[in-house]
């Protein structure tokens, strides 16, 4: 089984912000996007990148003890969804056996339990930035 990606966007390599180029290559934003890093900027560049009316943007990361994540409220208005997200939204004691049980038993694979658990549906950006550094 092989995995990959459509498009890798390096942000050092684009002099705009990382979600205005993101807009730009997929025709008016993603319809997922997933911040794994903790990084509060990413957070909402995460959000921004995504389409308007349907875009959904998850958050993964766990940011520092006190940060406090903003956007403009027009961007919520416009339909973004902004949510948080713990193993994707499955309940530990109940659905994580379950979910195990049927991946040993190959009645899903790896695909389909992404699919399941929420992490692979159409476009998808994954904002995992390096901030800060060189």
């Amino acid at each position: 089984m092989k995995f990959g990606v459509t498009e890798f966007v390096n942000p050092k390599d684009h002099e705009k912000p990382i979600q205005q180029v993101i807009i730009e290559l997929t025709d008016g934003g993603v319809d997922y996007s997933f911040e794994c890093i903790g990084d509060v900027s990413v957070m909402r560049a995460a959000l921004e990148c995504c389409h308007k009316g349907w875009g959904t943007s998850v958050i993964v990361g766990i940011a520092a003890s006190g940060q406090e994540i903003s956007t403009r409220p027009f961007q919520l208005v416009t339909g973004h969804v902004w949510k948080g997200t713990a193993l994707g939204g499955f309940k530990t004691r109940s659905e994580v056996p379950w979910l195990v049980e049927k991946y040993m038993k190959k009645f899903i694979c790896a695909v389909c339990m992404a699919v399941l658990v929420g992490f692979c549906y159409k476009r998808i950006a994954w904002l995992n930035l390096e901030v800060g550094g060189t």
